[in-house]
C-alpha cells in the first residue's frame, strides 16, 4: 500500500496486477493520514465497490471488507473450535491477534504453560493455533 491525495482526500493505494485500487481514508480504520502512512507495508483488507476496466481503477473500502469478514468469521465460530489466528503484534504480556478481521489477544498466561523469555522473539511473524471458548 502507498499514499496519494484524490478529490482532496488522502487515500490508500493498493494494486491487484496493473489494476490500481483507491481507498479513501474515510473508508478506512485509521483516523489521519499519519496512522495511514504508518500502515504502509503491512496486510489490509479491502472490498472492492466500483470498477472502472478502461482506466484499470477500482475504488475499495477497507471497512466494508473488515465488517463483511467479520460477519463470516462470526457465523462459523463454534465453542471448542480449533482456528487459526494472525499475530499482529508481540509485546512481553500479550500477542494481539487478527482472526478473520476479528482483533482479539493473547495475555503472556494463556500463551504456554512454559516460561517465556521473550514473547517478541518467539512468536514474531509467526502464526498461533488458538481455541475458542
Amino acid at each position: 500500500m502507498s499514499i496519494e491525495t484524490h478529490a482532496g482526500k488522502v487515500c490508500g493505494i493498493v494494486f491487484v496486477g496493473h489494476i490500481k485500487g483507491i481507498i479513501p481514508i474515510d473508508e478506512t480504520e485509521f483516523e489521519n493520514g499519519a496512522q495511514l502512512r504508518d500502515a504502509v507495508g503491512t496486510t489490509i483488507y479491502y472490498k472492492v465497490l466500483q470498477l472502472d476496466r478502461n482506466s484499470a481503477i477500482f475504488g475499495a473500502s477497507s471497512k466494508q471488507a473488515i465488517d463483511h469478514l467479520q460477519g463470516l468469521t462470526w457465523d462459523r465460530l463454534r465453542e471448542n473450535m480449533v482456528i487459526e489466528a494472525k499475530i499482529t503484534r508481540v509485546n512481553n504480556r500479550s500477542l494481539h491477534l487478527d482472526v478473520g478481521a476479528i482483533k482479539t489477544y493473547l495475555q503472556a498466561d494463556e500463551v504456554s504453560y512454559e516460561w517465556i523469555d521473550n514473547m517478541h522473539y518467539r512468536y514474531k511473524m509467526l502464526r498461533l493455533r488458538a481455541r475458542v471458548h
